[in-house]
């Protein structure tokens, strides 16, 4: 399996770097994409993956796309490839707020759609990862959730229940980190 990643920020690279400390995928099986080249570079030079020019050029090696962006600019960035996504493609979107509807919009009627809402601990494996999917065949639907389970624990859940999870779950970690830091330095 070829996994394009779009966005090499912090949650994209927590969420790769379980994925490989898994051994689900190999480095040699990454593309990487992000805006700022310079760390898409260096995340492909960590990982043995390669660093694309463009989210277009990642997602037309790929079998599964994961869409690692601010919701801000995911029309952009999926855009940039909704026309090479077929019957047989995987979207995996983190981008908080963006609605399965709104992500089909863009994608086009073709891929599966997986929304995910992890959480900051998942950068140590310990994460919480809410999912829901739009169009998933089974064996998608699995392996979305043997990769999520990379990084912690995976919970599907109602498309209606995503914004309640993006506020306890997704943000709720950081907030508690601040406040022991604020504490600590207290």
């Amino acid at each position: 399996m070829i996994l394009a990643v779009i966005g090499t920020g912090n949650m994209g690279q927590a969420l790769t770097r379980g994925f490989l400390r898994q051994k689900l995928l190999t480095g040699e099986s990454l593309r990487l994409y992000d805006a700022d080249q310079n760390k898409a570079g260096e995340f492909a030079r960590e990982t043995g993956g390669k660093a694309c020019a463009s989210e277009a050029e990642a997602a037309a090696q790929a079998d599964v796309v994961l869409l690692a962006v601010k919701p801000q600019v995911i029309e952009p960035a999926l855009t940039a490839f909704a026309g090479q996504m077929t019957e047989h493609s995987l979207l995996i979107s983190i981008a908080a707020g963006v609605s399965l509807a709104r992500l089909r919009s863009l994608a086009g009627p073709s891929a599966a759609i997986a929304r995910v809402m992890p959480n900051t601990p998942a950068m140590v494996g310990s994460g919480v990862s809410a999912v829901c999917f739009d169009r998933a065949s089974p064996h998608q639907r699995q392996l979305v959730n043997d990769l999520l389970a990379s990084c912690g624990l995976v919970f599907p859940v109602q498309e209606k229940m995503m914004d309640a999870v993006t506020g306890l779950s997704g943000s709720g970690p950081a907030y508690v980190l601040l406040m022991i830091e604020a504490m600590a330095d207290a």
